[in-house]
């Protein structure tokens, strides 16, 4: 109980701040048109899409944001992700790195707040050396995924972030764990995540074919 109060109270200073709105005008054909916006500035996402609806381009690009994939193969597992933080509309850092390191052969991919998921991983990170050191071992995948879910869950009002666990040991060979926002747990064979994933769900679903070996098509 201690610790998780403890865990509460780090936590709380990556709250989000309250939502602030900023107006601006554009003189068009003599008519004034107000278009404001509403952000979280002082927030990192890793979501890097134009959620705060402030373009009026009606030939826009479409903001893809951030993805996350991971799949397994019979000798492990294969991550992926891009590298865009944005602070609002404002791209803050083109090459983050959103898959982190766990255990030696356990990584976390992160998508939503990068202040959240961030302090989610160094915790679990903290834990798993820990834990480590306990059994002489590194422990599983399912062990550091179920850490990750429950340090979700049990901070889900404050938050926001969309996580992948995959892995391998010899236990169980290649996984892949989905824990997206609130904490959920469940294992995929591949999984996908971010603002992103949308576009891309669909080909996932159909490409995706277990390989024995990486580059050779199995079932």
């Amino acid at each position: 109980a201690c610790v998780g109060f403890a865990l509460v109270m780090c936590l709380s200073s990556w709250l989000s701040a309250p939502h602030s709105c900023a107006c601006r005008t554009a003189n068009k054909t003599n008519k004034y048109h107000v278009n404001c916006c509403c952000q979280r500035p002082s927030r990192m996402d890793l979501n890097a899409y134009g959620r705060n609806g402030c373009s009026t381009s009606k030939d826009a690009e479409p903001h893809t944001g951030t993805t996350i994939v991971a799949c397994t193969y019979r000798g492990g597992v294969v991550l992926g992700a891009d590298g865009r933080v944005s602070t609002g509309n404002y791209v803050s850092n083109r090459a983050s790195n959103k898959i982190m390191q766990l255990t030696d052969s356990v990584f976390l991919l992160r998508s939503g707040s990068a202040a959240d998921t961030q302090a989610v991983g160094d915790y679990v990170r903290y834990f798993s050396e820990q834990l480590s050191g306990e059994l002489g071992e590194d422990p599983s995948v399912h062990t550091v995924a179920n850490l990750v879910a429950t340090m979700n869950y049990n901070n889900k009002a404050m938050l926001v972030g969309a996580l992948l666990v995959a892995g391998y040991d010899e236990h169980k060979g290649g996984q892949v764990y989905g824990v997206p926002i609130g904490g959920t747990l469940v294992q995929e064979s591949w999984g996908t995540d971010g603002s992103g994933s949308t576009y891309i769900w669909g080909y996932m679903d159909s490409a995706w074919k277990w390989v024995t070996v990486i580059g050779s098509r199995g079932r």
